[in-house]
């Protein structure tokens, strides 16, 4: 964890500042970073935003660009951090609450050029679906971490979308979609191919063709 005082004694650096193994991110040492003036800020790791942290990142000025990797996040500091000013270029995170409120306000927090990536996800249910394809940003990616680990895929999360939400997801506006679904029906793939963009269908492993009767 970052301490107040350890923060502030990095108020000189100006360039990309990247912190890579945070456990913990306190209100105060997250008021002191957002006051400095930096290139970039990187804040990576295992650490809860909680609605005081967001409020204060939010204080942030709107020509730093920020990426947050967060281990936790709530719907109530979702919805602050939807208020940042500064350019939110990347929000990955490994743990939220899979309800429509939470990923809704997760959407709001999308500008051009930015990107979110949810990495627990297990359900994709329509209203899911309709609250991520919300999202202003440029890319939006569903999949577990460990989905990248090309030597050893594992399983994914999802096992299969449905046709409501295969809708849902093509009218996102962004230009990726990343979904990591095992199974897909011809009805929800042909409404997937609406989507006009880069489309990932990370976890299918088969694809079989039947023919019609």
């Amino acid at each position: 964890s970052l301490s107040k005082e350890q923060v502030e004694a990095l108020d000189n650096h100006e360039d990309e500042l990247c912190i890579n193994t945070l456990d913990e991110l306190s209100p105060d040492a997250a008021a002191s970073l957002a006051k400095q003036k930096r290139y970039k800020l990187h804040l990576i790791g295992d650490f809860e935003i909680t609605e005081e942290v967001a409020s204060a990142l939010c204080c942030m000025s709107d020509d730093i660009p920020l990426r947050i990797e967060p281990g936790k996040l709530s719907e109530v500091a979702a919805r602050k951090l939807s208020q940042i000013k500064c350019s939110l270029g990347r929000m990955a995170i490994k743990a939220v609450d899979q309800t429509p409120e939470t990923i809704a306000a997760l959407a709001m927090s999308g500008g051009n050029g930015t990107s979110l990536e949810i990495n627990n996800l297990s359900l994709l249910t329509e209203p899911i679906a309709e609250a991520l394809a919300t999202y202003k940003g440029d890319s939006l990616d569903l999949n577990p971490e460990e989905l990248w680990e090309w030597q050893d895929r594992g399983s994914t999360e999802i096992k299969e979308i449905c046709e409501a939400s295969a809708k849902a997801f093509a009218k996102f506006k962004g230009k990726t979609l990343n979904l990591p679904i095992e199974h897909i029906s011809a009805k929800a793939a042909q409404e997937l191919s609406q989507f006009e963009g880069e489309l990932g269908l990370t976890g299918l492993h088969v694809l079989i063709v039947v023919e019609a009767d």
